[in-house]
């Protein structure tokens, strides 16, 4: 994987933070299944889903708002503000914010006049409070229940990437993902679980096929009919 040169790594580096934090499986170039193991930053990672959400965010337009998505209970509109929510909050997680001054923002209008400009405001906070001195260390207390700074870094990296797929079935985008990515996120999945599988925070995983390729095992992971 070429290595991508973002400010949030080097804010984790400067700050002493690791830069390798798990080991991911590869595809090969060849395209064969055989694996093999190879050092990745999380904050890479993170990195390329924000830029999978953004990427299918510039796609959608006021005629798109009223959209069903994958996630019955939102629209387009309501999913995007949920994903730009996600970012306040977690920022006011990592910062300490208590449960209730958390809960207050699921309510606000997170979307304001231009979508875009306000993802990329809210989701440079977020990197950038992950890339804190001692940020992936700390115990954050999620509504799921207490976890690391580090299990919450992968959690946001899930809800770009799913909610990337979810909004881009929505509009009638491009639903493929970044294969690094998505092999990324899916070994993290295999390993540990999204942490958030009880309380509806994710439809509960459903059964994939042993020949399913790595984007649809992700997906079904998390409860999604590609």
């Amino acid at each position: 994987m070429a290595a991508l040169t973002t400010k949030a790594t080097a804010a984790a580096r400067s700050a002493g933070l690791p830069a390798t934090l798990f080991m991911i499986t590869h595809r090969p170039s060849d395209g064969d299944h055989a694996s093999i193991v190879t050092p990745v930053d999380a904050f890479e990672t993170l990195d390329r889903s924000r830029a999978e959400f953004r990427r299918v965010l510039a796609g959608v337009t006021h005629e798109h708002w009223e959209l069903a998505t994958p996630c019955q209970e939102w629209d387009v509109r309501e999913l995007v503000n949920h994903v730009l929510g996600g970012n306040v909050r977690y920022t006011m997680l990592l910062r300490g914010a208590g449960p209730a001054e958390v809960a207050a923002t699921r309510s606000w209008d997170h979307i304001g006049a231009d979508a875009l400009a306000s993802f990329d405001l809210s989701a440079t906070e977020v990197v950038g409070a992950f890339g804190e001195q001692d940020a992936l260390e700390r115990t954050v207390h999620h509504p799921a229940g207490d976890r690391s700074g580090l299990d919450l870094l992968w959690l946001r990296i899930a809800e770009w990437t799913v909610h990337a797929w979810d909004l881009a079935r929505a509009i009638g985008g491009d639903e493929r993902l970044d294969p690094d990515l998505v092999d990324s996120l899916l070994a993290r999945l295999d390993k540990h679980g999204t942490g958030l599988e009880s309380g509806g925070y994710f439809t509960p995983a459903l059964d994939a096929p042993s020949d399913a390729p790595p984007q649809t095992r992700l997906l079904l992971a998390v409860g999604r009919r590609p």
